[in-house]
């Protein structure tokens, strides 16, 4: 999905970028043959190619985990890397703080579902996904205390 910047007609809010600083994710509980149980976010300034993320398709939160240690920390992902890894909790849903990510595209893989039938399941069913931030000026100009 594409952030498509304020609506507002203040030049500070005409940024078609956003700061993220949460993502609020929930599968059903109920009616649902395969609520989702784990992903990874992607936030980036360019748009985000499908396929090329498909090298995570296996990942599990420890491979994620050491995936950012090699790259040096969460600071030092690139705008290509998954930014975040969520997992549900017995409670079907994961709030997953981002730590203030710059960008203009978010994409949502969805790795696993918690399969309630016998065998695999075709689809991963997901209810909610909530993008927490704010656009405009994340920075200001100098000033002095009187």
């Amino acid at each position: 999905m594409q952030y498509c910047g304020s609506s507002m007609n203040n030049p500070l809010m005409n940024d078609k970028s956003c700061v993220i600083s949460q993502i609020i994710i929930k599968s059903p509980q109920r009616g649902y043959t395969a609520p989702c149980k784990e992903g990874l976010f992607f936030v980036s300034y360019n748009p985000i190619d499908v396929d090329s993320t498909a090298k995570f398709d296996n990942y599990t939160k420890s491979d994620y985990e050491h995936y950012v240690r090699l790259k040096g920390g969460p600071d030092r992902l690139d705008d290509s890397d998954p930014v975040a890894w969520f997992s549900m909790s017995s409670d079907f849903q994961d709030i997953v703080h981002i730590n203030d990510r710059v960008g203009k595209y978010v994409l949502i893989k969805l790795l696993r579902a918690e399969a309630r039938i016998e065998g695999e399941s075709e689809n991963i069913d997901l209810q909610y996904v909530a993008i927490i931030g704010y656009s405009g000026a994340r920075a200001f100009a100098s000033a002095r205390l009187c």
